[in-house]
């Protein structure tokens, strides 16, 4: 007949990747502007009657794809509209990256800008 077979190490490798799975799925969906780390802000929703609950105010992200001069492409990220705005009166990505100082930059903006200074040279 055909049984499971109840083994230790299965039960365990099976839920260890379920867990895994959850766990990095969480990190997908992440609401964090990849120029600026722009993220979500926390705060209270009032009702008319004063009660009060917590609530999440999230930044308004577009994917929008930028062209960088100096690499000769498109990059695709996830900012917000408020990134976008700073990055066109900075004169474009590349102008912006450079003249923004590193502690500023989420680490994918400052491998993106390592690239680029490293072909602007």
């Amino acid at each position: 007949m055909n049984q499971p077979i109840y083994h230790p190490n299965l039960f365990y490798n099976n839920k260890l990747d379920k867990s895994t799975f959850i766990f990095s799925s969480q990190f997908i969906m992440v609401m964090k502007c990849e120029l600026t780390g722009k993220s979500f802000q926390t705060g209270n929703k009032v009702s008319h009657a004063k009660n009060r609950t917590k609530r999440r105010f999230l930044p308004n992200l577009q994917n929008i794809s930028f062209i960088s001069e100096t690499l000769g492409r498109k990059i695709q990220l996830k900012v917000a509209t408020s990134t976008i705005r700073t990055v066109e009166k900075k004169g474009g990505l590349d102008e912006f990256l450079i003249n923004t100082p590193n502690s500023k930059l989420p680490q994918k903006a400052k491998k993106l800008k390592k690239t680029i200074i490293s072909k602007s040279n």
